[in-house]
């Protein structure tokens, strides 16, 4: 097995796919090891969170026309700089099937707003707090309240349950800034 020390006489590659597995040290991992495998696309695109929705995963496959599922909660230090969000399979309950994410008691779709998840493709920052930049910023950023939650809402506009869909997959990625994770990150000048 390669070591680090290897590192040159592994095989090049020339191209990163998003489905290459990345090796972090996670400074916040307990147990065993702190050696993780990332997605490339996760890091590559500068997201700190994934997850993975199917169309039969519990939190989609409701028996209702809508499901809202909390995925994480914000403390004080958080922002929120980008969200994305890649539909690989169209979801097909009939009518209509959109994916909202946004923060759960001030704008549910802040981050992504109304994309249809009816067509394959890639939309990112489609919500107000993340669309457009302050004026005079390089990019806009959300500050989400402390103890809020990263919601993400999917809706069927038809009058079938989510839980009749029988194909669907997504990946939705945000990058969540934890000022607290850059204390003392390099050494001081």
């Amino acid at each position: 097995m390669p070591t680090l020390d290897d590192t040159t006489t592994l095989a090049k590659n020339v191209e990163i796919a998003a489905n290459d597995s990345l090796v972090i040290s996670n400074k916040d991992a307990s147990g065993g090891s702190l050696i993780q495998q990332v997605p490339a696309a996760q890091i590559i695109g500068g997201y700190s969170h994934a997850w993975l929705f199917n169309f039969d995963s519990a939190s989609y496959a409701v028996a209702a026309t809508s499901a809202t599922v909390d995925l994480l909660t914000f403390s004080a230090t958080h922002r929120v700089d980008k969200a994305a969000c890649v539909v690989t399979t169209v979801f097909n309950p009939s009518g209509t099937a959109v994916i909202d994410v946004g923060i759960q008691d001030e704008d549910t779709d802040d981050y992504i707003d109304n994309l249809d998840m009816k067509t394959v493709g890639f939309t990112k920052n489609s919500g107000d707090a993340l669309e457009t930049p302050a004026e005079n910023a390089a990019s806009a950023v959300s500050d989400p309240t402390d103890a809020d939650t990263l919601r993400v809402t999917f809706t069927n506009g038809g009058s079938q349950n989510l839980s009749t869909a029988t194909t669907g997959q997504l990946v939705l990625l945000v990058n969540v800034i934890d000022i607290n994770d850059y204390v003392d990150i390099i050494p001081a000048q």
